[in-house]
C-alpha cells in the first residue's frame, strides 16, 4: 500500500488516515478480489465537501462510493445494464447524506442483483437489476 499527502489522526474506532485533499492511499489490485458480490464501508469525517464528486472509496474500473458538494452520498458500478443514472452520467444517488465535522459510517453492498447503500447502518438505498 502507498500513500501521498496522508497523515494519521484519531478517528471513531482508534487511528484513521487523514487526507489532504490531494494525495490518495493506493492498494495494488488483486486479481483474487472479486467484484460479482462485494461490501465496501468507511468512517468518515469531512471536514470541508468542496469538489462536486469526492472519492471516499473506489476501484478504479469496478466501482466507487463518493460524496458531492451537497453532501449527498453517490455511487457507481462498472459494467451493470439498466443502471439508473439519476441523470449525472454513470452515477447513482445513494440518497443518505454525509455531514461534515462528524463522523458517518457508510457502505455499499453488492449481490449481484442488487446495489444498497447505508448511513449509520440505515438502509438509504436499494437498485435492483
Amino acid at each position: 500500500m502507498s500513500a501521498a499527502g496522508v497523515t494519521y489522526a484519531p478517528d471513531k474506532v482508534g487511528q484513521a488516515f487523514s487526507f489532504d485533499g490531494v494525495g490518495d492511499v493506493t492498494n495494488p489490485t488483486n486479481a483474487n478480489l472479486s467484484t460479482a458480490n462485494f461490501t465496501i464501508d468507511a468512517w468518515v469525517n469531512p471536514s470541508l465537501i468542496d469538489s462536486d464528486y469526492t472519492r471516499i472509496i473506489t476501484r478504479l474500473g469496478s466501482y466507487g462510493i463518493y460524496v458531492r458538494n451537497n453532501s449527498q452520498i453517490w455511487f457507481r458500478i462498472d459494467g451493470l445494464l439498466g443502471f439508473p443514472n439519476d441523470g449525472q452520467g454513470d452515477f447513482c444517488n445513494g440518497l443518505g447524506l454525509i455531514p461534515t465535522n462528524q463522523w458517518t459510517h457508510i457502505a455499499l453492498s453488492y449481490d449481484g442483483s442488487r446495489v444498497k447503500t447505508y448511513v449509520n447502518e440505515v438502509l438509504t438505498r436499494t437498485v435492483t437489476y
